[in-house]
């Protein structure tokens, strides 16, 4: 099985120059805590996802690593600082008004091409159907309680059991 990004010494090589090569004239020595927080906040606000940002700093913190187990540093800073948040919660978006008619206008021509291509010529009962009920036709209760008040089986104050 062959992945889809190998990760290599060529790539990593190639990342850390893209990332980092302002760095190289510096001793390892000169990367501190400091020096990462302003590299991480001015990547984030030229608009790089936030695990865009974490992914490069895993990539410094494999070659800092590295220098700490040859003995060039003492510990790895990058360990001490703060990772970019990343949020995990889907965004949630609704239609506008315009989309929403796009979408049923959408809609209404697929079934349509559905009804052509299966020969069916009852379009009424289809636009019915497909059409949102209007608030007339929409009752106010559903329920016909003969006391006036509801059955203990009908309403639960509790989570529903099946």
């Amino acid at each position: 099985m062959k992945a889809n990004r190998p990760r290599s010494a060529t790539n990593t090589l190639e990342k850390l120059n893209r990332l980092y090569s302002s760095w190289f004239a510096e001793p390892l020595s000169a990367i501190t805590i400091e020096c990462i927080e302003s590299w991480k906040i001015r990547r984030l606000n030229t608009g790089c996802a936030a695990t865009t940002v974490l992914r490069d700093m895993f990539t410094l913190s494999s070659v800092l690593s590295r220098a700490v187990r040859l003995d060039k540093l003492t510990d790895n800073p990058i360990r001490r600082v703060d990772k970019p948040r990343i949020d995990l919660r889907p965004k949630v978006r609704y239609l506008d008004e315009q989309e929403k008619s796009r979408l049923r206008a959408a809609l209404h021509a697929r079934d349509a091409e559905m009804r052509d291509a299966r020969g069916d010529g009852d379009e009424e009962a289809t636009v019915a159907f497909m059409s949102p009920p209007s608030a007339a036709a929409v009752p106010r209760t559903s329920h016909n309680f003969s006391s006036g008040r509801p059955n203990r089986n009908e309403f639960s104050a509790g989570p529903a059991t099946c």
